[in-house]
């Protein structure tokens, strides 16, 4: 027990993950990731209630991580966010996060998604300018659980 913890502490340091995907014209920029980020993370066409622009975070596009790899998908999906030059100027964004399961989990099969953990390393690995500039961040799922964890934390 006490290596798994280790494991997962050293894994939130470690500097694996990074936030900027290679260029488009870099041989090492892969289109089929960019695809699943655009799925993934879009802007929607019309703003917040209090004029932000909004965007949709959507864990039910999420490929299974039998297919991707997800440390390689994250820059793709965090590129999507508004860029360091808006940010500076003063931008600020709200996200929605659809956080339940696949559409169709009635008729198909389970897919492999990443936990919780996943998704708060990523918002450590988005620069202080993104992070500070998020205005609201709603967390969408189909289970109270999700709602009571949120009250709980939000109090810490």
């Amino acid at each position: 027990m006490r290596s798994v913890i280790a494991n997962r502490a050293q894994r939130l340091r470690s500097s694996s993950l990074i936030a900027v995907p290679p260029p488009q014209t870099s041989s090492d920029y892969q289109t089929p990731l960019a695809r699943y980020a655009a799925s993934i993370l879009y802007r929607s066409p019309l703003p917040c209630p209090s004029g932000f622009p909004l965007y949709i975070l959507n864990a039910a596009a999420l490929p299974d991580a039998h297919e991707i790899d997800y440390d390689a998908l994250l820059p793709y999906v965090l590129a999507r966010l508004p860029g360091e030059e808006e940010l500076l100027s003063g931008t600020e964004y709200t996200v929605v996060f659809f956080a339940g399961g696949s559409p169709d989990s009635a008729t198909s099969t389970k897919k492999i998604q990443p936990g919780w953990g996943w998704f708060v390393q990523a918002y450590h690995v988005l620069s202080r300018a993104t992070r500070k500039r998020l205005q609201k961040l709603y967390i969408v799922h189909e289970r109270s659980w999700v709602r009571i964890l949120v009250k709980m934390f939000s109090t810490i």
